[in-house]
């Protein structure tokens, strides 16, 4: 599969022209330090609450692929500073939908090569993150090319979450 049969179309319908119409099956991979830290303190409760934004939205959590930076498991700690209390974080690293990256390694090289290797079998793939990957673009040039066209970011305040450009869940997506 290349990477032009790896598309992105933005559909023009009821929902307003800027809306993305997508299949119910959407792989979603996450930045999951990108999440947590929208909102302070950090707390795996936040990756959670962003979980549950796109279930509302019609889409499926067992497709929703978090990856966390490796300071992150601390940073979550009510004893660092952040705001879980127990064993939150660890509890959901131990289910498929969040993983770490290697210690030392940021986790923007795993969100971009496990997106693409994801939308190469030919799944529909969106990166959910803040971060533009720029750093990225002259080692993973194809990568980076992909990721810019399904790129998808958010804003949280005060619990509300937009994701940009809208989207929603359709059973006749891309």
């Amino acid at each position: 599969l290349e990477l032009e049969e790896v598309s992105s179309t933005a559909v023009t319908g009821p929902t307003g022209p800027s809306t993305l119409r997508l299949n119910r099956d959407t792989w979603f991979v996450i930045d999951a330090s990108n999440i947590v830290k929208s909102e302070k303190p950090y707390k795996t409760q936040t990756l959670l609450d962003f979980f549950e934004h796109l279930e509302s939205l019609g889409f499926d959590r067992e497709r929703f692929a978090a990856i966390a930076d490796a300071p992150l498991r601390y940073q979550v700690m009510s004893s660092k500073g952040g705001g879980d209390e127990g064993r939150e974080f660890e509890e959901l690293l131990a289910t498929p939908n969040l993983v770490q990256s290697a210690k030392g390694v940021p986790a923007d090289k795993d969100i971009l090569t496990i997106a693409y290797a994801i939308a190469l079998r030919g799944d529909t793939c969106k990166v959910v993150t803040d971060d533009w990957f720029i750093d990225h673009q002259r080692a993973m040039p194809n990568r980076h090319k992909w990721f810019k066209k399904n790129h998808l970011q958010f804003t949280q305040i005060a619990g509300v979450w937009s994701i940009d450009p809208d989207i929603v869940a359709s059973d006749e997506g891309e």
